[in-house]
């Protein structure tokens, strides 16, 4: 029996590789709300089907 890796896959902050191509990693927080680290302005959620959403709540 082979053991295949694990990748984990990381989330990007959408909004900054949109604005500047630069893929930065997503910190999650104590709420479980994903938030970039350059810019904490920008705060996702993962919905239901795994997408990320764009949240306000802090």
């Amino acid at each position: 029996m082979v053991k295949e890796p694990t990748v984990k896959i990381n989330k990007i902050c959408p909004t900054c590789f949109a604005e500047t191509g630069y893929s930065i990693v997503l910190e999650e927080n104590d709420r479980g709300i994903l938030v970039c680290p350059k810019n904490p302005q920008h705060k996702f959620k993962p919905n239901k089907e795994g997408f990320l959403e764009k949240t306000e709540a802090w």
